[in-house]
């Protein structure tokens, strides 16, 4: 014996009988389609872009300045805005159901963004941080006059500090002198945030300075460099 659903007492129903899987399907394919096509499963927060499609990490090393981060989620699929938040004041969510935001990061600061995606599954969200890397600033040494000091405004971080630095001619052309700095002299020189650049063996004039810092991003080999010029005397 079969015992249909709907044509016997509870307690036996087994199976559904052919015309009633024929009105299910007919239903979920027409009057209910737009509910089978939603996602099938929870919001991807892990395609999530910045800037020129840059991919998102977990920790980011970015330039200061103003970014533009985007969810990359299928809106039809949300059943709600994306929530954002962060441990900055200049966030500001945007696009159809707030898929996307602009937000600031300044020289030497950090920033995490909290992300909350829904749709009829689930909730997916997501903490990324991005950091710059540290900026800096000249000052006349008090300890020498064939010296020139630098300060740099970040050193929590010293990932975000750089590791080389190559000065060069006015024109860029002729290196005149390289560093090297190794994580424990950055630790010792760093102490005040500072250290000082022995400009005893530089011919006098204007200098670029290039400073090197290691890319953190996984999917950018190439190192991050920051230039300055300055006078020698």
């Amino acid at each position: 014996m079969t015992n249909f659903m709907s044509y016997t007492v509870p307690a036996c129903m087994s199976v559904f009988s052919p015309l009633q899987v024929n009105l299910m399907r007919y239903t979920l394919n027409n009057s209910q389609a737009s509910v089978v096509n939603k996602a099938e499963d929870r919001p991807n927060v892990q395609l999530m872009t910045y800037d020129n499609q840059k991919i998102v990490y977990t920790l980011n090393s970015i330039a200061s300045g103003w970014h533009t981060i985007y969810t990359n989620l299928n809106t039809d699929q949300l059943t709600s805005n994306v929530t954002w938040s962060a441990n900055t004041p200049y966030l500001y969510p945007t696009g159809t159901k707030n898929t996307s935001a602009n937000f600031v990061v300044n020289s030497g600061q950090s920033v995490t963004l909290s992300i909350s995606a829904s749709n009829l599954c689930s909730t997916a969200s997501r903490n990324p941080a991005f950091i710059t890397y540290s900026g800096y600033s000249f000052y006349s040494s008090t300890t020498s006059k064939s010296a020139v000091g630098v300060k740099f405004d970040f050193t929590k971080h010293l990932e975000l500090l750089p590791y080389h630095l190559r000065i060069y001619d006015e024109n860029g052309s002729v290196l005149e002198m390289e560093i090297d700095f190794t994580e424990d002299q950055l630790t010792k020189k760093l102490a005040a945030n500072t250290f000082e650049i022995n400009t005893e063996s530089l011919n006098p004039g204007i200098k670029i300075l290039k400073f090197y810092y290691r890319n953190l991003n996984p999917a950018e080999a190439a190192d991050h460099i920051k230039t300055s010029r300055i006078t020698v005397n």
